[in-house]
């Protein structure tokens, strides 16, 4: 048994038997669950080659994608050609492969803010401005929301952010006491900004 990711590149091929070039044999590729129980399968018909190869190309998210199968579910894929057409497998020339399906390695990366050589509090400590992520090539970025034309809702942010006592009210940044980019609220960047 082979391993793969969801996204790795699989290419099925088998050299057919008393078959001729430009005829149609069947590919059938079957989806599996972690205690390989079938999910779906899908038949294919697929020309033999000059060469008298037949091959299959696909990408198990594809398949799964194309299947309508929730791709975290898909452990295991099994495939078969049926190089001498005759719609069972032939032992002597013919059998069905199967592959593990693998979780692929990511890297993570976390930015950490380093102090300001100016700031005091919280800046002084790296923490006034961004939090940032990257998981694999996907960037995440959490910073203040310091916009004067914005209205805070206290209820949504769970703060009381003009200090009255409450957590009901709309406020802008002007009517939040030292708000700058130090008590302002946060929101996340990722996907709203360039950067």
């Amino acid at each position: 048994m082979t391993s793969k990711k969801l996204d790795d590149k699989i290419k099925l091929t088998a050299r057919t038997v008393n078959v001729q070039i430009g005829q149609e044999v069947k590919v059938i590729l079957k989806l599996y669950d972690e205690n390989k129980k079938i999910l779906k399968q899908k038949e294919y018909k697929e020309e033999v080659q000059e060469n008298t190869n037949v091959e299959k190309r696909f990408t198990i998210l594809s398949l799964s994608n194309e299947l309508n199968i929730d791709s975290s579910k898909v452990k295991y894929v099994s495939g078969w050609i049926d190089a001498d057409d005759d719609g069972e497998i032939t032992r002597e020339y013919e059998k069905e492969v199967w592959i593990e399906v693998i979780e692929g390695e990511e890297k993570i990366t976390i930015i950490v803010e380093l102090p300001h050589s100016k700031e005091t509090g919280w800046g002084a400590k790296g923490l006034a401005g961004h939090t940032a992520m990257a998981i694999g090539n996907r960037f995440f970025d959490y910073g203040p929301d310091y916009s004067n034309n914005k209205i805070f809702n206290e209820e949504i942010y769970q703060a009381d952010l003009n200090q009255d006592g409450d957590m009901e009210d709309n406020v802008k940044i002007d009517n939040i006491p030292n708000a700058g980019f130090y008590f302002a609220p946060g929101r996340p960047w990722w996907a709203e900004m360039i950067s």
